[in-house]
């Protein structure tokens, strides 16, 4: 598949063999598809409810589990940035507010203009560290279990519990209204090519292969 292993400095832990390749698939296409740096790092580990429920009350100072945690430093502007920077080819997915993206020139600085390209790999060495995501498939499995006809099924709450970690390691956020409605929107469109790419690709992007993995850390 054409987006397999194009990001070598993306780490994922803790998953089983066989969920690390549906997931790997997932953000190797989300990654190409948002436009991110071939060489940009970032960590995805998974962990037990129990060590997430400690995350979020150290951090956001909830007391409970949730599916997905992301810390990064990328913004909407280094977002934007990103998208000028890095883009090559109009990707498969419409939507993106591609038209809106402003002129490269109003992004810098009179004090930057005398070195261009020094502005430039200052502004990479931003864009290529999108920090770390914390993933929960044990919450959201009994989340799904315990109350199916309030969620969605498992492997599209997989998926899209990803999608959404990614997209905001990547910069976008949902604190204004328009913010929110430029995030969905792109969830949509990357959560049709998944499953797109999933039907036709089958070997290439796998099924989410939950149950290995609450066997495998069921009996850890």
């Amino acid at each position: 598949m054409l987006y397999k292993n194009l990001f070598p400095n993306v780490l994922i832990q803790g998953a089983t063999p066989s969920l690390l390749k549906g997931i790997r698939s997932r953000v190797m296409t989300v990654l190409w598809l948002e436009n991110a740096p071939w060489d940009a790092h970032l960590d995805l580990i998974l962990v037990s409810s129990q060590k997430m429920q400690s995350i979020n009350h150290l951090t956001r100072g909830l007391c409970k589990p949730t599916d997905a945690l992301t810390f990064s430093e990328v913004n909407e502007t280094n977002q934007t940035i990103n998208e000028i920077l890095f883009s090559s080819t109009k990707r498969a997915c419409t939507g993106n507010d591609d038209a809106q993206a402003p002129s490269p020139a109003l992004l810098y600085t009179h004090a930057m203009k005398p070195d261009p390209l020094q502005a430039r790999r200052a502004i990479r060495d931003e864009l290529v560290d999108l920090g770390t995501i914390y993933f929960c498939v044990e919450y959201i499995w009994h989340r799904t279990m315990r109350r199916p006809q309030k969620n969605l099924p498992l492997e599209l709450y997989l998926e899209a519990a990803l999608v959404h970690a990614l997209l905001h390691v990547l910069g976008y956020t949902h604190e204004t209204d328009e913010a929110l409605w430029r995030m969905i929107r792109r969830e949509k469109c990357l959560g049709y090519h998944l499953r797109s790419l999933q039907r036709k690709y089958p070997l290439d992007m796998p099924r989410f292969d939950a149950i290995e993995y609450m066997k495998a850390i069921s009996h850890g």
